[in-house]
Parts: structure tokens; C-alpha cells; sequence
């Protein structure tokens, strides 16, 4: 039974990548990537002004983001039908049974609730962990090192997902970007000038 899910559930993303995008979907993508970079900042100057605690704020997201949740996957199961009556070459998901219908769309097939959990605690974690820094440090600061996350993105997928690097192209660009946290973040054991009632003392 589980194999048939994990069938199901891969066989309309294979059929998907088998046809070529569209050739305004590169355009698509570069302004949905660019508007994402916008909200980024947007969220995290929001959250330097703020007063309230860190941990309300994280509660008040989560909130609204299971509200969100439930309304897009509502909304996403009403329109399948009528997708399916459109299109016959992709086979029809099931809607019956467990993990089936509404249930699938918001905590996924069962042999991957598990890791869905797991993602979404390690999530918690990462937010927390940020919008903390957020209220206790430079913005600038901030972001550019919660942007050092590709670098340690390659890396554990290396480790995990044992996929290839080539190191010829990735040790300079650690490099460049070690180099560019310590410019930005100015450690005082190697930045004196940059310790309190330095460059940065009468921030």
C-alpha cells in the first residue's frame, strides 16, 4: 500500500517534467523569487520594530499560517475534479480511504508524516532561532549570515543525500562568503576598531 502511494503521489510529477516550460516561466520565476527577497526583508524589519516577545509573535504566525493552510487546501480540493475532467493523462488521486482527500493535502501520505514532523520542528527552530537574533543584532548582520545556508545546504546534502560537489567551484565560494560574513560582521578578535566604543559603538 505504501509503494502505491509513493507511485501515485510521483506519477503526475514525472508526467509534469516531461513537458517543456514556458517560455515566460523563467520571467515568472525570476519576479516571484525577487518579490520572496522583498517580503524576506520586509518580515525581518517588521519584526526588529516590534515590541512584543519573540515567542508570541512565532505563536501569531503559526495562527495565521494553519488558517492559510486549511483554506488553500480546501480550496485546492474543490478544484481537482474539475482539473481531472480536463485532463484524462494524469491518473486521478485518491480521494478515499486514509490518507486520502483533505487529510493527505494538509499532513501528507503516511510514509512521510514522519519527516514532515521532523521538518516542521527543525523549522520552528530556525525561526526561533532568527527572529531572536533579529531583535538582538544589526539586520545586516543578521542576514547575511542566515544567508551562508546554501553553503550548508551543499554540504548536507552531501553528507545525506550523498549527491556530488564539485569542489573546484564550492571551496572558493565558502571562501567568498567566509570572507564576506567576517567583513560585514566584524568580530572584535580580529576588528578592534569594531568592538564597543569602536565602528559600531555608537549603534
Amino acid at each position: 500500500q505504501m509503494d502505491g502511494d509513493a507511485q501515485d503521489l510521483s506519477a503526475p510529477l514525472t508526467a509534469a517534467h516531461k513537458d517543456p516550460p514556458p517560455k515566460h516561466a523563467s520571467v515568472v520565476g525570476m519576479v516571484m523569487v525577487t518579490v520572496s527577497a522583498l517580503l524576506f526583508g520586509i518580515v525581518a524589519a517588521l519584526i526588529k520594530a516590534c515590541a512584543l516577545p519573540t515567542l508570541v509573535m512565532l505563536q501569531v504566525r503559526s495562527i495565521l499560517e494553519c488558517m492559510l493552510v486549511v483554506m488553500v487546501a480546501i480550496a485546492y480540493q474543490q478544484m481537482q475534479p474539475e482539473a481531472q475532467t480536463e485532463s484524462s493523462l494524469e491518473p486521478k488521486p485518491k480521494t478515499n480511504g486514509p490518507g486520502g482527500g483533505l487529510k493527505m493535502l494538509l499532513i501528507g501520505p503516511p510514509h512521510l508524516r514522519g519527516w514532515l514532523v521532523l521538518r516542521a520542528f527543525l523549522y520552528w527552530g530556525f525561526l526561533t532561532c532568527w527572529w531572536l537574533a533579529l531583535t538582538s543584532m544589526p539586520i545586516g548582520d543578521a542576514t547575511t549570515i542566515v544567508y551562508t545556508g546554501p553553503v550548508w545546504t551543499a554540504l548536507f546534502s552531501r553528507m545525506f543525500l550523498k549527491e556530488g560537489i564539485d569542489w573546484h567551484v564550492f571551496l572558493p565560494i565558502v571562501a567568498l562568503d567566509a570572507c564576506g560574513v567576517l567583513l560585514i560582521t566584524q568580530p572584535s578578535f580580529l576588528f578592534p576598531s569594531a568592538a564597543p566604543g569602536g565602528a559600531h559603538g555608537g549603534d
